[in-house]
């Protein structure tokens, strides 16, 4: 039997799944099937779900897991109701179990707890946040190849940054020091910076060497999205900040004083 990966396009987001993915497969002796549609225009959902099922009804695979994207979270779950079959969204961990077969880890109440969700009948269906598995086989060479999910190195903003203007400033640190842009939800919301850098539960998981965060309280939503980093650093006006709570190196100072600062000093 197959073990079916559905994704948009190879990026090292996708090529970390792919890899989880067939370790998996090979676990119980199936065979991966990497299932690739690049055109992901709304219009086009019905037309995959079509391929999708005519695929199924052919030979349906033992598990069928998709990367996440606002394509796939409307296709994913559609196709599952087709096939009259359960899903889990949203999954950061899979994992084999003798008992219960694969298992789908991901988190729950804001990301204060960790569900494990297990389906009573194959094939076993889940979609999986973008770039949970996404260092995976990168070398030292390949920063050119590194996305957001990828990324060694992040600064977010939060709305501690207070402007657009100051965001902007962190986007110029962040390129001068060679790191990726990420950003709170609530910065998102208040404009400042687009959809492609929110960090957290309803945007990318990220695991880098190290996460530097400006102006951000420390939300569950986000903690959710940046607890695989080695190491957190955090800069905040407010000394009970949650994230200080979780952060291995605190500062206490205002975010835009000390990028100005970073900025004349990069």
């Amino acid at each position: 039997m197959e073990f079916w990966i559905v994704i948009n396009k190879m990026t090292p987001s996708a090529q970390g799944l792919v890899e989880k993915c067939s370790e998996l497969a090979l676990q119980r002796n199936l065979s991966p099937k990497v299932l690739c549609f690049e055109d992901d225009r709304f219009e086009n959902q019905a037309a995959v779900r079509d391929e999708l099922l005519a695929r199924y009804i052919q030979s349906p695979p033992e598990a069928i897991v998709f990367e996440r994207s606002h394509f796939f979270a409307d296709v994913a779950p559609a196709f599952a109701a087709i096939i009259g079959k359960g899903i889990t969204a949203d999954c950061t961990e899979l994992e084999w179990s003798d008992e219960h077969g694969l298992l789908q880890i991901r988190p729950t109440y804001g990301g204060r707890k960790i569900a494990v969700n297990r389906s009573v009948s194959t094939p076993y269906i889940a979609t999986v946040r973008q770039g949970v598995f996404g260092k995976r086989g990168l070398g030292l060479n390949d920063s050119a190849l590194e996305t957001l999910e990828t990324a060694r190195l992040v600064f977010s903003g939060g709305l501690g940054l207070r402007t657009k203007e100051n965001f902007e400033k962190l986007s110029m640190l962040a390129k001068a020091c060679g790191a990726k842009l990420g950003a709170s939800r609530a910065a998102v919301a208040a404009g400042f910076a687009d959809y492609n850098h929110q960090v957290g539960q309803t945007g990318v998981s990220v695991r880098p060497e190290v996460y530097v965060a400006f102006g951000i309280s420390g939300a569950v939503q986000h903690l959710s999205g940046i607890l695989g980093s080695e190491k957190i650093i955090a800069v905040n006006t407010d000394p009970k900040a949650a994230i200080f709570d979780y952060a291995d190196y605190s500062l206490i100072a205002d975010a835009e004083e000390v990028i100005t600062t970073l900025l004349c000093n990069a």
